[in-house]
C-alpha cells in the first residue's frame, strides 16, 4: 500500500461560535491520502450503516446482508459475520448506534426497537455473540454512548431533555434540556419535535469525561463534560441552523435543499473528529450521505485543522493516538479504508 504525501496549505476560514463573536482563523488544510484496508472482495458488506474500530477490531453493522454484524481482526485480516434480524431470542430489530468503551476494547450496541443495551462478549470458542445488559421498556433511547462501564449518555425523542446521563441499570441520573435555540419562538417548539430536527452523533473521549454532538441536519456540535454527575456545556459552534417543518408536536423532516451538516463524528483524548456533508438530498441524493471534509477541534471547541480526504466517506473513527483513522467508503464498492495523520 502506498502511504500518502501530505501538503499543508494555509487558508481563511471563518467560523461562527454560539455566545460569542464570528471569529477570523488561519487554518491548514491537510489532504490525505486512503490506503484499502479490506476490499469489497474480502468483507461482504452492502450498505453499512453504523462503524466502530479499536486498536485491534472493527465492527460493522450493515442491515442489507444475511449478518447484521461484521467483527474484523484487523491484524488477522479475519472477517467474523453474525447476528440475525428478527424478534427472537439473540435477534435484533434496528441497531441505532454502535460504540466501542473509552477504555479497552469493548463494544456496545443499542437496539432502539428492543429498547436494549447489548455487550459483545466472546465465547470459549471465540464466537461473538451480544448479550442484553441494559433493557428500558418506558424510554425510546436512539443512542447511547458509553462514558465507562457505570455510566452513559443517550439521546432519543424526549419529551423533557435532549440527553439523560445513565448508570449501568438505566436509572437516570442528570437531564440536560437545553437545545441549541434558534431564537425565543424555537424555545416554545415540543423537544419531541426538537430532538428529531437536532438530531446527529455523538463521540467520547479515551477517558469517558467529555463528549461531544455533531448535528446530522446542520452545520453545528457541542462539546460537554461530566462534572459531579452533571452533564455541562463546555461549548456550541452554531455555523447554521436546521430547516426543518413541525405541526404542533409532530416533527414533518428536514427541507430537501437544506444542506447536510455533520455525518459522522469520533474523538480522541485530544481532538473531536467531524466528517462534513455541506450537499443538499435535493440536489445530491445520496451522495450527501458521504463527505471528503474533517473537521479537526479540541476539547474547548476550538477549530484547530480540516482534513481533506482523497475519496468520499460515510463513517469515520479516529484511532486514540491520532495517528490513523478508518473509514468506510460506499462508492462505487463498500470497503474499509484508513488514512494516515501527520503530526
Amino acid at each position: 500500500m502506498k502511504k500518502g504525501s501530505f501538503i499543508c496549505v494555509s487558508i481563511l476560514l471563518i467560523f461562527a461560535g454560539c455566545h460569542q463573536q464570528n471569529t477570523d482563523k488561519v487554518i491548514s488544510i491537510v489532504p490525505l491520502k486512503h490506503q484499502v484496508v479490506l476490499s469489497s472482495n474480502e468483507i461482504l458488506i452492502a450498505h453499512p450503516k453504523l462503524f466502530t474500530a479499536t486498536d485491534s477490531l472493527i465492527l460493522i453493522c450493515d442491515p442489507i446482508t444475511d449478518s447484521l454484524f461484521h467483527l474484523v481482526d484487523k491484524q488477522k485480516k479475519e472477517v467474523t459475520s453474525f447476528g440475525r434480524k428478527g424478534n427472537g431470542p439473540n435477534e435484533f430489530l434496528f441497531p441505532a448506534s454502535l460504540y466501542h468503551y473509552p477504555k479497552g476494547d469493548s463494544l456496545c450496541m443499542m437496539d432502539s426497537n428492543k429498547r436494549s443495551l447489548y455487550s459483545l462478549r466472546f465465547l470459549s470458542d471465540n464466537t461473538p455473540k451480544f448479550f442484553r445488559i441494559l433493557n428500558d421498556k418506558e424510554t425510546f433511547h436512539c443512542i447511547v454512548l458509553p462514558m465507562s462501564k457505570h455510566r452513559y449518555i443517550s439521546s432519543g425523542v424526549y419529551n423533557d431533555a435532549r440527553f439523560y446521563l445513565l448508570d449501568e441499570i438505566g436509572n437516570v441520573i442528570d437531564r440536560y434540556e437545553a437545545f441549541p435555540y434558534r431564537d425565543e419562538k424555537e424555545q416554545q417548539i415540543s423537544k419531541v419535535v426538537l430532538s428529531q430536527a437536532y438530531d446527529g452523533n455523538m463521540t467520547s473521549d479515551t477517558e469517558g469525561e467529555r463528549f461531544a454532538v455533531a448535528c446530522y441536519n446542520a452545520k453545528m456540535i457541542a462539546f460537554y463534560k461530566i462534572e459531579n454527575n452533571k452533564i455541562v456545556l463546555i461549548k456550541e459552534v452554531n455555523d447554521e441552523y436546521p430547516d426543518y417543518k413541525y405541526s404542533d408536536k409532530h416533527y414533518q423532516g428536514i427541507s430537501r435543499n437544506a444542506l447536510t451538516g455533520y455525518i459522522s463524528v469520533t474523538a480522541s483524548n485530544n481532538y473531536v473528529y467531524a466528517l462534513y456533508s455541506g450537499k443538499s438530498y435535493g440536489e445530491h441524493g445520496g451522495l450527501s450521505s458521504v463527505g471528503t471534509s474533517i473537521w479537526v477541534y479540541d476539547w474547548m471547541g476550538n477549530l484547530v485543522r480540516q482534513l481533506a480526504l482523497d475519496v468520499p466517506v460515510s463513517n469515520i473513527q479516529i484511532m486514540k493516538d491520532d495517528k490513523s483513522l478508518y473509514a468506510i467508503v460506499s462508492i462505487p464498492e463498500p470497503e474499509i479504508v484508513k488514512f494516515d495523520i501527520p503530526n
